[in-house]
């Protein structure tokens, strides 16, 4: 038997702006932190991630899927944190991820801590990451685009 974990939505992330990041709130960055200060740092809590990060450990899934919004907004230090936290659930052998809109809130997006995680390890590593567990493949559909204010979508090319 193959135990696939599979984990959606974590933002565990601190939402910390580093110098010069602050204008980075102007439009849509900015109701996305309003949101998350008025309503969602209750909701999502870094307790609760390790929480299950704990009971990963006991439980050892064959490997862990870890699908979309890592982040709150998509800040370098909340990508840097979010990595930090990917190594903390699994070694990259053993977790997939396929980042989300929250992770690619504007352009340009630089997920390159993620890089161990999100390449798969069959082709190239280019747009469409596969793994191959044992009986299982895992394919990774990132839709996530960075959107105008109020939009949160996502497509996926031909």
């Amino acid at each position: 038997m193959f135990v696939l974990a599979h984990l959606s939505d974590l933002h565990a992330t601190r939402v910390r702006f580093r110098p010069g990041e602050l204008p980075s709130l102007l439009g849509k960055r900015g109701f996305g932190w309003l949101s998350w200060r008025m309503r969602r740092r209750a909701e999502y809590r870094r307790d609760v991630l390790d929480l299950l990060c704990a009971d990963l450990a006991d439980q050892r899934p064959d490997h862990v899927a870890v699908t979309g919004d890592l982040t709150h907004l998509g800040l370098r230090s909340e990508i840097e944190e979010a990595a930090s936290q990917l190594r903390g659930i699994s070694p990259p052998e053993r977790l997939s991820l396929v980042p989300g809109n929250h992770d690619a809130y504007r352009a340009p997006v630089d997920l390159s801590p993620w890089y161990a995680y999100t390449a798969g390890d069959v082709g190239d590593g280019g747009p469409l990451p596969c793994w191959i567990r044992g009986p299982v493949a895992l394919l990774g559909l990132d839709s996530a685009r960075p959107t105008r204010w109020p939009l949160a979508t996502g497509w996926l090319g031909a």
